[in-house]
């Protein structure tokens, strides 16, 4: 298993160096899309992070809170189609 990442400031952890942490409210975020969707433009010209769930992001799952974009209903039996990949691949490697 990886080694976790810890932010210093704020104690927060991550694996992957694909992660992004937000040095303002302290999220971690799983793409640089998702890192976007949370800053947003007020009324008044400024940027500030907004809360992850209210522009429409999603736990991930790991052992850690981190934000992601939902995964598209559209692309759902694709994704399904690589997990029973996946548990195959990991059948047969254990043999």
């Amino acid at each position: 298993m990886a080694e976790f990442i810890v932010h210093a400031k704020c104690g927060k952890r991550w694996t992957g160096l694909g992660k992004h942490h937000c040095s303002a409210c302290h999220q971690t975020f799983s793409s640089i899309g998702s890192f976007t969707k949370h800053r947003v433009f007020d009324k008044f010209g400024e940027w500030h992070c907004a809360d992850p769930e209210e522009v429409g992001l999603v736990d991930s799952g790991y052992d850690y809170v981190c934000w992601r974009l939902p995964v598209d209903e559209s692309n759902a039996e694709w994704f399904k189609s690589l997990r029973e990949k996946a548990d195959e691949d990991a059948v047969v490697s254990e043999d």
